[in-house]
């Protein structure tokens, strides 16, 4: 997914960015992560909502512009956006 820099709606739990989708579908629950060059995958947490043009969605495919609420578990790290990753580093499903 590429962040629109532009579309950032909360840097900190729960993380609210418009993306678009490059490949694939994300759902609900989908585990997000980010790898910044040269370091470890960053997971960030699981989508908790989808909303495209200020409506709810369960899921989202290629070309979708959305918006996407990402939500860390209660035992992670708390993530943030200009902290750990930013808008030239692309979002990831980490599905495992």
């Amino acid at each position: 997914m590429r962040i629109y820099p532009e579309h950032i709606f909360n840097k900190c739990d729960p993380i609210v960015l418009g993306v678009e989708i490059l490949e694939g579908i994300v759902k609900i629950g989908t585990p997000i992560a980010v790898k910044p060059t040269g370091h470890q995958w960053i997971d960030l947490g699981k989508i908790t909502s989808i909303e495209e043009n200020h409506k709810a969605q369960t899921s989202a495919g290629r070309g979708k512009r959305v918006a996407i609420k990402i939500e860390s578990d209660i035992n992670e790290e708390k993530k943030a956006f200009g902290r750990h990753f930013d808008h030239t580093h692309e979002l990831w499903s980490r599905v495992r």
